[in-house]
């Protein structure tokens, strides 16, 4: 470079430390006597500025915080955690004690019917007994009689029932007059109940008439001296049918071929069918219609009232079987007094007897 350039360049100061007038005692008693100066005043800077100019170093000045501060500090979080532990604790205590406290039952009201189901309602170690239905008892209200014979109903309608009952009708042993009885069983030789008789003699009216009449009946044979075997049924009114004994009659007098059934053999129905009124024993009011004059084959029906206030249905099918029936039941402790009942079923015919 020529002289005359280089003597136009500034000159940069030495940055480099005089280490000729560094003292180790010099710096240490520096440093000691500005810890021991008083506090810059408000506004001025924190670093101060060592002599040297610009190449000199800043140095931060110590912090001015308090200690109080930090004491805070830790007494905040100590504090924490000792309510931390309290509020644990606490809950500990509480859970413990719901958990081992005893149960309270509460009481269940029950509805007074609920109370009684359950009284009625049998426990699992009590079996109920089956209900057992007893069979009907029979007992006839002829006392007596000559011959007495069991007739065992057989699987069939109507016709099978009559036909088993007709092959009963022989008169062997009997003299005129007498009777013989016939007890009607079933399969399982349980009595027979007037609602099979009656729809089995009477198909057109058999199971209304059943609903007025007991379910025990009396039948029977008479040896009549007109025409042989006469059948004939004795049947005890319900409350209903002792009211209905106009009815019970209309039932019969508008059927004379169901009424045609009773006879052992067929028999003709009148062409002009017409009943008429009659007395038995001056007492009893029946009402009779003819179908063969000849053979004794009229058929008699009528009321009579027993000792009990109850009332009998007859069904005879000759004038001399009916009243040989009423003299029977007059002696029968059941059935007597006899007494009139008058018939309402008007007719133009005047009262006799066949």
């Amino acid at each position: 470079m020529p002289q005359s350039q280089m003597a136009n360049v500034p000159q940069i100061p030495n940055m480099s430390p005089d280490v000729s007038t560094f003292s180790p005692v010099s710096a240490s008693a520096s440093v000691a006597q500005d810890f021991q100066s008083p506090p810059a005043p408000s506004g001025e800077s924190d670093a101060f500025v060592q002599d040297g100019g610009v190449g000199s170093v800043p140095v931060a000045a110590p912090s001015t915080s308090p200690s109080g501060s930090k004491t805070k500090t830790i007494f905040m979080i100590v504090g924490a955690i000792l309510v931390a532990l309290a509020l644990g604790l606490g809950a500990y205590y509480l859970v413990g004690a719901l958990v081992s406290a005893p149960a309270t039952s509460v009481p269940v009201v029950t509805s007074s019917t609920e109370q009684l189901a359950a009284s009625s309602s049998p426990s699992q170690e009590q079996v109920q007994a089956p209900t057992i239905v007893q069979p009907m008892a029979h007992l006839s209200l002829i006392l007596a009689p000559a011959q007495t014979v069991t007739v065992t109903l057989p699987a069939g309608g109507p016709d099978a029932v009559r036909a088993a009952v007709v092959a009963m009708a022989g008169t062997e042993g009997l003299s005129v007059g007498s009777v013989k009885d016939i007890t009607i069983v079933d399969a399982s030789n349980t009595p027979a109940q007037s609602p099979t008789i009656l729809s089995s003699y009477f198909p057109s009216f058999g199971q209304s008439l059943a609903s007025m009449v007991d379910p025990d009946f009396t039948s029977w044979f008479y040896f009549d001296k007109t025409g042989g075997a006469k059948l004939g049924f004795v049947f005890k009114l319900n409350a209903s049918g002792a009211q209905a004994t106009t009815t019970i009659g209309q039932y019969i007098e508008s059927n004379p071929v169901d009424v045609g059934h009773l006879f052992i053999s067929t028999t003709t129905v009148p062409q002009m069918p017409a009943f008429k009124d009659g007395l038995v024993g001056n007492v009893v009011h029946v009402r009779y219609l003819v179908y063969n004059s000849k053979v004794g084959r009229v058929f008699e029906y009528g009321f009579m009232s027993g000792s009990d206030g109850s009332l009998y249905l007859i069904l005879a099918t000759s004038y001399n079987q009916i009243v040989d029936i009423v003299n029977r039941l007059k002696a029968n402790p059941l059935v007597v007094p006899p007494l009139v009942i008058p018939s309402t079923i008007t007719t133009s015919s005047t009262s006799s007897t066949p």
